[in-house]
């Protein structure tokens, strides 16, 4: 298959994937607006309630990050926006002066009741909503303001009985970042043998281009910890998360490593330094390893073969040390024991354990 076909097949595949990973938003926000619409409308019959759906697709785009308190935060945010809609335009009237003094005050007050970041262009865009859609004419309308809380309360309800799965995304997510980083070191093992420094700098390249993967795993793990704290459906996930949790600050540190790591490869070619075989298999070894976390993790297995694979790495570089390395190679193993021990915290033990089976494979890699 040539490049260009490849890189088709990978986009569609993509967009097809991420539409998979959407489906559970896409179906939650249906039911949440048209529940929203139902009782607003009917059960308490409001006139042109278009608020309470609204407010409910609002709450459940809270999708990234600490999505309880933002949700909670877009819920006051658009209903603080209503109230203040509704009680100046209905003193001052409706105009462009008056809209701009309803979104100016919209973000002030939610600014001052501490409202976060989130809060506060959902309060300005409701405040907008309401001069410019339906502005009252006759009174207050409490109703906009029920129908908003109504809405908010349905999407954190719908977020309970219906979450998405949180093993979802984080897997997915660290999946993605494993990936990048076995390729980069299986493209340092291949820079090593061909004396090809372009080769390196390009894997640096791709590890700095997917730094944001890294932000994804941590907000990832961070959203699936709390549907599986509040969603029954999902509480047997924690354990899995958990160990993703751990898992994620241990592999950001190892990928620090590695772009230390390929930037020395292409100091160590460039200035004709020692490149022992062993060197590569090191590099070889912990690429092999970081895979075979990234499926262990992925099919809830202890990683013992993951550790195992890893040490191999370290044992490796000892071999390549004995050999002859100047100041670039020394720093390159130095590096693969530094991400070996945090791929090792990564794959389940602790800090103190981790740097004591990195010094018995180092020693056993001298013997």
């Amino acid at each position: 298959m040539s490049g260009r076909g490849r890189r088709i097949r990978e986009a569609i595949r993509s967009r097809v994937l991420r539409a998979r990973y959407e489906a559970i938003f896409a179906v939650q926000s249906g039911i949440a607006a048209g529940l929203a619409w139902f009782l607003a409308n009917d059960v308490f019959p409001h006139t042109r309630p278009f608020f309470a759906p609204v407010a409910a697709v609002i709450v459940l785009s809270a999708g990234v990050g600490l999505r309880w308190v933002r949700a909670l935060e877009l819920a006051s945010g658009v209903a603080l926006g209503v109230v203040l809609g509704d009680a100046i335009v209905l003193v001052i009237g409706v105009g462009p002066v008056q809209i701009a003094v309803v979104v100016t005050l919209a973000i002030i007050a939610i600014a001052v009741f501490g409202g976060g970041g989130v809060a506060v262009p959902q309060a300005a865009a409701s405040a907008a909503l309401v001069a410019t859609l339906a502005p009252p004419t006759t009174g207050f309308f409490f109703e906009r303001l029920f129908d908003a809380i109504l809405g908010g309360a349905i999407a954190l309800t719908i977020m309970v009985l219906l979450p998405f799965n949180p093993l979802t995304r984080t897997r997915r997510a660290a999946g993605q970042v494993l990936s990048v980083l076995a390729e980069a070191l299986t493209s340092g093992a291949r820079s090593l043998e061909r004396a090809d420094p372009e080769t390196a700098e390009a894997a640096l390249t791709t590890l700095r281009e997917h730094e944001p993967d890294l932000g994804a795993l941590r907000d990832a793990v961070t959203t699936g910890r709390e549907t599986a704290t509040v969603a029954p459906l999902r509480w047997g996930s924690r354990a899995a998360l958990s160990q993703y949790a751990n898992a994620a600050a241990r592999i950001d540190r190892a990928t620090r490593s590695v772009r230390v790591i390929e930037s020395r490869i292409a100091s160590l070619i460039r200035d004709g330094e020692p490149s022992p075989h062993a060197l590569g298999e090191s590099l070889g070894a912990l690429a092999k390893g970081v895979m075979s976390l990234r499926h262990d993790l992925a099919d809830g297995r202890d990683p013992a073969k993951a550790r195992a694979i890893t040490l191999d790495a370290v044992r490796a570089g000892r071999v390549a040390n004995a050999q002859g390395l100047g100041t670039a190679g020394l720093e390159i193993v130095s590096q693969v024991d530094s991400a070996a021990t945090n791929l090792l915290c990564a794959a389940g033990l602790d800090g103190d354990e981790a740097t004591i089976q990195v010094r018995r494979a180092s020693a056993s890699g001298q013997g």
